[in-house]
């Protein structure tokens, strides 16, 4: 359930449930041995980890200048089964705007407590333990170990992170990969800002109060005769309203495969400013409207106006590009795109610009909106009308298009609107007509003079993972000599090229997860040719199954699905395949001297609007000739088909791993 409040910070006070302000959230020690002891959780008895609470608080600090956001988190887990070294890396991010504002973390503070005979034994990290990396021009990352993990220890983290954007209150999630005894979230918040929060799937909370503290504060200059809530020269006093959000025994959100963001659908609240005050009086709105949203980028530096430069930048680049005379729009598209891709590189994605079009013409640099809205410049110096939609990619999570939120967005990309295609020059490695995988995340918004509209980012073209095989058992040596052609399109040719990087080693790597050995004559097409197949072609052994004079043998190997992925008996949320693909394979089996057929499986052919799947054989002289095929014709489906899509799994990992049997001939066939 969705559910969406306003935060108003002078009103009364009012208490919807009893305080959670007096839970006791040891730190620093652990007085009973209890826990240390515990080999379940009582609550989660199947949990490897239990968090057994999970803090947060933000307060407004007083600067000179007004208000920064100081956030704390306490979190205290229980490990009773230390199976993932991931999860003993933990990281903060920090944000920077590049002028001269950004998050800082400090006061970390990790412990982890063991039980060593009928003591307990505490150690904590230094910091010498924090390493600080700078990931990007706008985003920094401060990692730790935690140490002495082990089965049966618990660890604490506590640590504050200074944010000055009082626009950018902190979200909170409630939810994780492992269980929550308690996750509270509490936002002390000052007159002066006004939000509006978003309860993503959370019908109810355990503890939810608001009320106004005790002590008072001062905004201003402090003069003789102050009046708490009244201007007296320069001064004012006011009260912070505490709001407390609360839920207990939170379940793990362990999502099956094919999710887009978890992100999507755990419980957590979000916030968004949407109003601000004038300590002299008056309210200004801050909360915007798509019209107001596209209005203010077209109007910003590094967004409307980048573009407006990068025009005047452009003429050169596509006088020097010399675009034949007379060239259709595709063909003008598809030589200003492979430029970009080859002659620039994107550092990391950005809704906005980084810099000067100049800089980023010179650097041959940039974040995504450095490149793709250069990009957009010269598709217009071109003629080719065409405009920047703003998305938010896989791991960003979906846009809400009931809240304009700017900050749910974070990549641009273009529309060529003779065409109706989307373009990304951000991956070397797709042709001109394709986004990056990561930007398929539903519908982003065309920006442009008039009224903003969305689109769909989806794509609904196939690609295809093919795979072509000549078998030729070997009936002494309990072999089968195999020689195999992979063919990958679209997608699926991206991804395999990330995959391998055309390396042989990883190849090979990937062929021995199938079971075959002796992998060998290993060559690549088309790897750096983008809008073409890439081809993997080599040989190999696989293993030649016997019963007494039977042979058994599945016409695929182990190239198809050999175990449904869908185990769950319902899902709440979507598959996420991000592209229809499909699935495609040919089989020759070269019957071995002294055998026949003994048994070939019959036919199938399952088709809905769905999917599809097809296996059919052909009996030679001296040979059988397999087709099959399992085709996924979309690549979003909802929840409420989840129950055919698993059949349409189990159906497929049966019908194409049926084996053929061949047998020894008869004398008398001899």
């Amino acid at each position: 359930m969705r559910a969406f409040f306003s935060l108003l910070c002078l009103i009364s006070i009012f208490t919807l449930s009893v305080s959670a302000q007096d839970r006791k959230f040891e730190f620093g020690e652990i007085e009973d041995k209890a826990i240390l002891k515990s080999q379940e959780d009582p609550e989660f008895k199947e949990a490897k980890r239990v968090i057994l609470y999970d803090i947060g608080m933000t307060n407004f600090v007083d600067l000179v200048d007004g208000y920064q956001i100081e956030f704390t988190r306490q979190k205290r887990v229980k490990v009773y089964t230390n199976d993932d070294n991931v999860d003993n890396i933990v990281r903060i991010i920090c944000y920077k705007d590049g002028l001269g504002n950004k998050e800082i973390v400090r006061d970390i503070e990790v412990n982890t407590y063991n039980l060593d005979g009928n003591e307990i034994s505490k150690v904590s990290i230094t910091k010498d333990g924090l390493n600080v990396t700078e990931l990007n021009n706008n985003w920094t990352e401060t990692s730790f170990e935690i140490p002495s993990i082990k089965n049966g220890s618990v660890y604490e983290i506590k640590y504050t992170k200074e944010i000055p954007f009082p626009e950018n209150l902190p979200s909170w999630e409630f939810q994780s990969k492992y269980p929550t005894r308690y996750s509270q979230y509490t936002a002390a918040l000052v007159p002066f800002y006004s939000y509006v929060y978003y309860a993503q799937a959370i019908n109810s909370f355990d503890i939810h109060n608001q009320e106004q503290t005790h002590s008072e504060r001062q905004h201003g200059v402090a003069v003789d005769g102050l009046i708490y809530g009244m201007d007296v020269g320069e001064g004012l006093l006011f009260k912070d309203m505490i709001h407390t959000f609360g839920l207990k025994n939170v379940p793990a959100f362990n999502p099956d495969k094919y999710l887009s963001s978890p992100g999507d659908y755990i419980k957590k609240i979000t916030f968004q400013l949407s109003k601000r005050q004038n300590p002299q009086g008056g309210w200004w709105d801050v909360m915007t409207t798509w019209p107001n949203l596209n209005e203010k980028l077209l109007k910003d530096d590094f967004f409307g106006k980048y573009i407006k430069k990068a025009e005047k930048e452009a003429g050169e680049i596509i006088e020097n590009l010399n675009i034949e005379q007379g060239s259709n729009t595709k063909k003008k598209v598809q030589q200003i795109v492979n430029y970009v891709k080859d002659n620039y590189t994107t550092t990391y994605n950005s809704l906005y610009a980084s810099k000067k079009p100049k800089e980023t013409i010179d650097s041959k640099s940039g974040n995504s909106a450095d490149i793709n809205l250069l990009l957009l410049a010269l598709f217009r110096e071109a003629d080719i009308i065409s405009y920047p939609v703003i998305i938010s990619t896989r791991d960003h999570g979906k846009i809400n298009k009931d809240f304009p939120f700017e900050k749910n967005f974070n990549n641009v990309i273009i529309y060529v609107n003779e065409l109706k295609i989307l373009c990304d020059a951000t991956d070397k490695n797709l042709p001109y007509d394709l986004i990056s995988p990561e930007s398929i995340n539903e519908d982003g918004m065309v920006i442009s003079e008039d009224t903003p509209l969305w689109i769909s980012v989806k794509h609904n073209g196939l690609s295809t993972d093919k795979t072509k095989l000549e078998l030729t058992p070997e009936v002494e040596n309990n072999n089968i000599n195999t020689s195999i052609t992979k063919e990958y399109t679209l997608y699926k040719a991206l991804e395999v090229k990330h995959e391998f990087e055309n390396n042989n080693d990883k190849i090979k790597e990937s062929l021995a997860t199938k079971g075959l050995t002796n992998i060998s004559n290993v060559e690549t097409i088309n790897y750096d040719k983008r809008g073409m197949s890439y081809i993997i072609t080599s040989t190999a052994e696989g293993h030649l199954t016997k019963e007494k004079d039977i042979i058994k043998l599945k016409p695929f190997l182990n190239f198809p699905i050999q175990k449904n992925p869908f185990e769950a008996k319902d899902r709440n949320y979507p598959v996420d395949f991000i592209y229809p693909i499909s699935y495609e394979y040919s089989t020759i089996i070269n019957i071995p001297e002294g055998h026949e057929v003994g048994n070939i499986p019959d036919d199938f052919n399952l088709e809905t609007d769905e999917a599809f799947i097809r296996v059919n054989y052909k009996k030679n002289d001296n040979s059988i000739e397999v087709i099959g095929q399992f085709t996924l014709k979309q690549g979003l489906y909802s929840d409420g088909v989840y129950l055919r899509l698993r059949r349409y799994f189990m159906i497929a990992s049966v019908q194409l791993n049926k084996e053929i049997e061949l047998i020894k001939s008869k004398p008398e066939d001899l």
